[in-house]
């Protein structure tokens, strides 16, 4: 009997190990999505000091106005998007119940299998 509560810490162990493991590779995705987050960020900053520099501010307000513009409409076509997919999840779920109340239940019974020569036999 005391190769259980081994066995259950050695399993509580593993699990142990498989969500510190789960943890660190999603700290390692955020930390590589943020790396290049931020490099794209130093590319765009980069680009529009020299697009300030060489053509003056009113070019470069224009490009970050357009930049923040196309941000918008992306905002709002992701927003879109989303209520779709909402829109489909619940059609789905209503969809689902409806089937549901249509279709029976049915259980398998044994007796679905026997059949009239099972009963009454071809002797009589």
């Amino acid at each position: 009997m005391e190769l259980i509560p081994e066995i259950d810490q050695t399993i509580q162990t593993i699990q142990t190990i498989q969500t510190i493991q789960t943890i660190q590779t999603i700290d390692d995705i955020r930390i590589k999505r943020e790396r290049i987050i931020q490099k794209q960020v130093h590319e765009f900053e980069t680009s529009l000091s020299k697009e300030c520099d060489s053509y003056g501010w009113s070019r470069g307000l224009r490009k970050a106005c357009d930049l923040y513009r196309d941000n918008i409409d992306l905002n709002q076509e992701l927003n879109d998007a989303l209520n779709s997919l909402e829109n489909y999840k619940r059609e789905n779920i209503k969809l689902q119940e409806l089937l549901n109340k249509k279709t029976p239940i049915r259980k398998y019974d044994a007796l679905d299998d026997i059949t009239t020569p099972d009963i009454i036999p071809e002797s009589l």
